[in-house]
């Protein structure tokens, strides 16, 4: 069945393909999906040439076969060093680099797809960090204004959670990250945002960057324009007792710890589920 679909993936050469054809493509990509999830079955597809038709759907026409492509890169390349390994040796990175940063319909999947080879693997690590300048592209394309609001969260959300356990993983790119600045840009944002569910692992990335590292918390805390103490104290207060934030709750408050040696910055939560 593997073998059948990669057939049927080649066929995404075709620049006249009919909705037919997409149909059966995105059909092949489902029938993928039902068997990838085992990690045998998924190295299996690497040896049948299975990459090589992912790339090709990568640079397809069609935004539904570029985003089930790095769909499928994603599934394949979760928890499995053979995949991570082999997609960064296939250059895939920078495909899908190029696709965060420049196909808006293909972003969220894309990003997902990076977030999986990259995580727990250190030769993907090492090229996305020194060659492929990723935390500048994964910066620019989750942690800026503008553009479709829902994409943002999902990019925001997946970013985020991203930039956390790889700052976790690795203290390189985690000075990379800090060195730009985006400590002082996820507050920004966090500030001039509508409030929403990719605040919470904002403010986690946040949180990482702070710790241990006296010149992020000395350039958030002596900031005039980011008055981090005045925003601390509103957030916390507008979320308190929801328990849908209870994480950000926390996050929040173990920043005001880490900055200020005080985890209730005159927030008063006692009733709060964040307490229970």
């Amino acid at each position: 069945e593997l073998t059948e679909s990669t057939k049927i993936l080649n066929t995404a050469k075709n620049p006249n393909a009919t909705e037919e054809d997409i149909e059966k493509i995105e059909y092949a990509f489902e029938c993928i999906g039902d068997w990838v999830d085992q990690i045998d079955l998924a190295n299996n597809f690497h040896k049948i040439g299975g990459f090589e038709c992912l790339k090709t759907c990568l640079k397809s026409n069609h935004a539904s076969i570029r985003s089930a492509s790095a769909n499928a890169i994603a599934e394949l390349s979760q928890n499995n060093l053979y995949c991570q390994e082999n997609f960064v040796k296939d250059n895939f990175l920078p495909l899908l680099l190029d696709l965060i940063t420049n196909d808006h319909q293909c972003q969220v999947k894309a990003m997902y797809a990076i977030s999986c080879i990259i995580r727990e693997c250190p030769l993907a690590q090492e090229k996305f960090l020194n060659d492929y300048n990723g935390p500048s592209v994964i910066m620019n394309a989750t942690m800026t204004s503008g553009g479709d609001q829902e994409i943002n969260e999902k990019l925001r959300i997946k970013g985020s959670f991203f930039i956390s356990s790889l700052c976790q993983e690795n203290e390189i790119a985690k000075e990379a990250f800090i060195e730009m600045g985006l400590g002082r840009q996820i507050l920004t944002l966090m500030q001039i945002d509508e409030h929403s569910q990719s605040h919470e692992h904002m403010a986690r990335a946040l949180l990482i960057f702070l710790k241990d590292n006296d010149k992020v918390k000395n350039e958030l805390v002596t900031s005039s324009e980011l008055k981090l103490k005045e925003f601390l104290q509103s957030r916390m207060k507008m979320i308190q007792g929801h328990e849908e934030f209870e994480e950000e709750f926390e996050c929040l408050k173990e920043i005001g710890k880490q900055c200020y040696g005080t985890d209730n910055l005159n927030v008063k939560a006692k009733n709060s589920s964040v307490d229970r």
